[in-house]
């Protein structure tokens, strides 16, 4: 049906004498714009997806370097700690030091690429073991900066008070020690993941100090207590760690 000239005036925008046919076809240039500028293409977002891929993978090496030098640190801090009475600089570095000549009769490394190593897993099992243990509903604890620094902060104020405080016997401090441990755990994490890997941990420990011992020689009770105390706190903090690097 045709249309005369004045029905189609009268049907015309106000400003068509103006503007021409444009004034007709802005949604039509909206539509183009946002196509070409606001929806990029696969070429232009793949550079994007390697800068990322890039920055993951150095945030990655920087966070296993950090728990490297960990494990380092924390060998250093087992050969130091002693305490008033019983215990001695060596005693709780025993088992690193085991583990440390079983490992260079399969591999010549040096000792502190073997304890650097041992910093490198024990901080990446608890974040992969979380995967597993902890669901999405589940409350995760902390994983900032703070989290981790009070759990530094409580060993080594623990160290300390081992060293300084006039205990009555070792098996008194390493006792004390280890109920602090649980406090310590129930506050800064509570997770399955860390009470496993910790215990696991420290029951190795304590076997391979208690089996390389000689048969007649008694391992008195607080030099395990004390093993079980330094290596499940120190698990603790790697735990912490590792999740704030890796999350």
């Amino acid at each position: 049906m045709k249309h005369s000239e004045s029905e189609v005036t009268l049907t015309r925008p106000a400003l068509y004498s103006i503007y021409d046919k444009d004034v007709t076809n802005t949604v039509e240039d909206y539509k183009v714009l946002k196509q070409k500028f606001i929806t990029p293409s696969k070429n232009e977002l793949s550079p994007h997806k390697t800068i990322k891929i890039y920055q993951r993978v150095l945030y990655f090496f920087v966070s296993c370097s950090i728990l490297f030098w960990m494990g380092v640190m924390f060998a250093k801090l087992s050969t130091e700690l002693y305490d008033n009475k019983s215990l001695k600089k060596w005693m709780l570095s025993y088992t690193l030091v085991k583990f440390t000549q079983w490992s260079n009769t399969q591999l010549p490394f040096p000792t502190y690429v073997v304890y650097g190593i041992l910093g490198v897993l024990c901080g990446t099992a608890v974040p992969i073991l979380d995967k597993f243990l902890l669901s999405e509903k589940q409350t995760k604890p902390d994983t900032d900066l703070k989290a981790v620094l009070k759990c530094f902060n409580a060993l080594f104020g623990i160290c300390l008070g081992i060293r300084t405080i006039q205990w009555s016997s070792s098996l008194q401090a390493s006792s004390a020690w280890g109920l602090l441990n649980l406090i310590l755990w129930l506050y800064f994490d509570g997770t399955l993941s860390v009470l496993l890997l910790g215990s696991l941990i420290s029951g190795i420990s304590v076997a391979v100090t208690y089996l390389s011992m000689n048969i007649n020689e008694s391992v008195p009770w607080f030099y395990l207590l004390y093993i079980v105390d330094f290596y499940f706190l120190s698990y603790l903090v790697f735990g912490k760690t590792g999740r704030y690097l890796l999350q």
